[in-house]
This record gives structure tokens, C-alpha cells and sequence, in this order.
């Protein structure tokens, strides 16, 4: 598992007064170190690497798709998707960010990039699933793609 928004965290204190910006995938360094952060891990693990990643920025997912393609990486992208209304509750009840009104305003930018989400990743609805649901179905669909993908893991959900 490597979750990108560490380097997010790792560079907004570099660039953050200097470059401010609402969302540390705005800063284009970001794009490029997750991609070469992926490619190293991939070289040296050898094996399927999980990122938990939103990005509804079309143009910043062709540069890390084109990015990870150029790396030779096979990209196997899933989009979690659930209805309004259970967005809203998760958001409610979140132990760790309730009522976070970061968290609603990028819902109204994902349902803007739903369309295209659609037509590059996989969407799976999570709206009545566990979290350990959702890691069946992604790693039933990598293996039925002949992706060898690790065991999951309740860790990352």
C-alpha cells in the first residue's frame, strides 16, 4: 500500500508559502513524485501496489497515468463511488474529519468528474458495501484481469 497524500504532506510545507495552492495536487511536483515514487516501489517490490487515490482532475490523471505507462507500470484504476446521500453520512459520521466541508466541496467536484472517471476507471458502488467488500470485489476483479494482486489487507480500509 503507498498512499500518495503523504507526499502531499511531505512538500505543501516546501511550497506552501511560497506556492500556495487549494490542494497539494494542484502542485505539479506532486504528480511527478508519486509517479516515481510508484515506479521505484514497483521496481524493487516486484509485485501490485495499492494507491487510495482521488483525482478529479482529468489532466492530472493523464500525467500520472502517461507518467506510470512510461514506466512500463500497468494501471488497473478503480473509482469508489456511492450515493449522495451516504457520502453525506460517511462525512457526518467520520470520526477522524466530521462535517468536513473540505470533504462535501470535493464531492461536488467528483460528481463533476464522474463522466470521465466512468470511461477510465472501473466504478464500483460502495454505497451498501463494507470496506472489506469493496477490497473482495477490486482484488476479485484484478485476479479475474490475471493481475496478480497480494492478498488484501483490513489495514488500508
Amino acid at each position: 500500500m503507498f498512499d500518495p497524500e503523504k507526499v502531499g504532506g511531505a512538500i505543501a510545507p516546501t511550497l506552501g508559502d511560497v506556492f500556495p495552492v487549494r490542494d497539494f495536487q494542484d502542485y505539479p511536483p506532486w504528480r511527478e513524485l508519486v509517479v516515481a515514487s510508484l515506479a521505484s516501489l514497483h521496481r524493487f517490490a516486484e509485485r501490485t501496489i495499492i494507491a487510495p487515490q482521488t483525482v478529479v482532475v482529468e489532466r492530472y490523471w493523464d500525467e500520472i497515468s502517461a507518467g506510470l505507462d512510461a514506466a512500463g507500470i500497468s494501471v488497473h484504476a478503480f473509482t469508489l463511488d456511492c450515493t449522495p446521500e451516504e457520502h453525506e453520512r460517511r462525512i457526518v459520521t467520520d470520526a477522524k474529519m466530521p462535517n468536513s466541508l473540505w470533504r462535501r466541496e470535493r464531492a461536488a467536484e467528483f460528481r463533476r468528474a464522474h463522466a470521465w472517471l466512468s470511461r477510465r476507471t472501473e466504478v464500483i458502488d460502495t454505497t451498501v458495501l463494507t470496506p472489506a467488500e469493496v477490497a473482495n470485489s477490486i482484488a476479485t476483479t484484478l485476479a479475474e484481469s490475471g493481475t496478480a494482486a497480494p492478498p488484501c489487507s483490513s489495514a488500508g480500509f
